[in-house]
């Protein structure tokens, strides 16, 4: 398996819906993270994984393992990639 360092468009990522945490956008800590994503973007990498897209034949989508409150932030921040 190849690690790297990549932007994805925020689109193409997926959340695992088995996941057992969960965000809670109403903290106040929730939004101070994305009030500084704003500003400094995502100072830290989400991990994900390459997969089939289950929509599109062979076309690709990347399943978050890694990050879920990060990659909520920049969604909520506006980015378009992460």
């Amino acid at each position: 398996m190849e690690a790297r360092l990549s932007q994805i468009p925020i689109h193409q990522i997926r959340t695992n819906p088995a996941a057992l945490r969960q965000v809670n956008r109403n903290t106040e800590k929730f939004q101070e993270l994305v009030k500084s994503v704003r500003t400094s973007g995502v100072l830290n990498a989400i991990c994900v994984r390459e997969l089939p897209d289950p929509e599109v034949p062979g076309q690709t989508v990347f399943g978050l393992v890694d990050g879920l409150h990060r990659y909520t932030a920049a969604k909520e921040a506006g980015l378009q990639e992460i």
